[in-house]
């Protein structure tokens, strides 16, 4: 039970927009970034979001020594286009953010072969997950409802689409969402303590019928250590042999005499010892009226 991966359950809700993922740029050689808004599909209306770019510094990396950010911190917030003009008017929030990214390394040779990047614009798509994680595992194994820790993360593609070369300097990252489903995973338990005694309880209940199947209720005898002196079982059961011993008497076989007289005594004496013991089994264990 301690051993127990849990197991994931997912459930997809449908969100209006995504927020705009940070970015980190690292790159061999010097450079600047501007970036851009777009609140239709064509790109006709954009405003800038520079506001949130940090533009590179020079690090010790030495493969990837100037390092820029873009990091909006949940501010930009990218919503759906739609395909008629009537309804992209409706389109509320960006759609797109273009980071533009321009080589400004006077060591970059332009005219090497080699520089030139085969592929202008990279789309980068983001979508958001929601995992809950069981904090407390103490409290599921006993089966009481744990306690969850709620983690935000991104997964994201990446794909490079080919552009014409016009400047050999100048690359695009497109920023968008992978789609606008919030993804919720939530960790859950399934072997308990409670679970694991449920089981014992069925297996013992399984070979308790099989048992009277065969062999019948009476050979199932009192036995243990409940029956034995706990709970004051003990104590009623030595009461009951009390009780029956002062009832019901063993035949006095001095008490057959010849004399009349004391054998009618006798009887009626054994006739209410009787009556007594009938009360009694009827009070405390059996309904007698039912068969009277």
């Amino acid at each position: 039970m301690a051993q127990e991966i849990p197991t994931i359950s997912s459930t997809f809700v449908p969100i209006n927009n995504v927020e705009a993922p940070a970015v980190h740029l690292a790159l061999g050689y010097q450079f600047n970034f501007s970036c851009l808004l777009y609140n239709d599909y064509k790109g006709t209306t954009n405003e800038s979001c520079n506001q949130y770019i940090t533009q590179p510094i020079e690090t010790n990396d030495i493969d990837y020594p100037f390092v820029g950010n873009f990091s909006p911190k949940g501010a930009i917030k990218l919503a759906g286009y739609n395909t008629t003009e009537i309804e992209a008017e409706a389109t509320s929030g960006p759609i797109f953010v273009y980071l533009y990214i321009n080589i400004t390394d006077p060591t970059y040779d332009d005219n090497n072969i080699a520089h030139e990047p085969f592929f202008r614009m990279t789309l980068y798509d983001a979508g958001k997950k929601k995992r809950n994680t069981i904090t407390k595992r103490t409290l599921s194994y006993i089966g009481l409802p744990p306690t969850y820790l709620s983690e935000y993360y991104i997964e994201s593609n990446m794909q490079s689409v080919p552009m014409e070369s016009l400047n050999k300097t100048n690359i695009i990252l497109r920023l968008s969402p992978r789609s606008f489903l919030l993804e919720e995973e939530q960790e859950q338990r399934h072997l308990t303590i409670i679970s694991t005694l449920g089981t014992i309880a069925a297996y013992y209940s399984s070979i308790a019928f099989i048992y009277v199947f065969l062999f019948g209720v009476d050979s199932i005898t009192p036995w243990g250590v409940i029956h034995g002196g706990c709970c004051g079982c003990r104590k009623v059961k030595h009461k009951t042999r009390e009780v029956i011993y002062e009832t019901v008497h063993s035949p006095d076989m001095e008490a057959n005499l010849p004399d009349t007289e004391i054998n009618l005594k006798t009887l009626i004496q054994k006739v209410n010892d009787l009556e007594k013991f009938k009360r009694y089994i009827g009070n405390n264990f059996i309904d007698t009226k039912l068969y009277e």
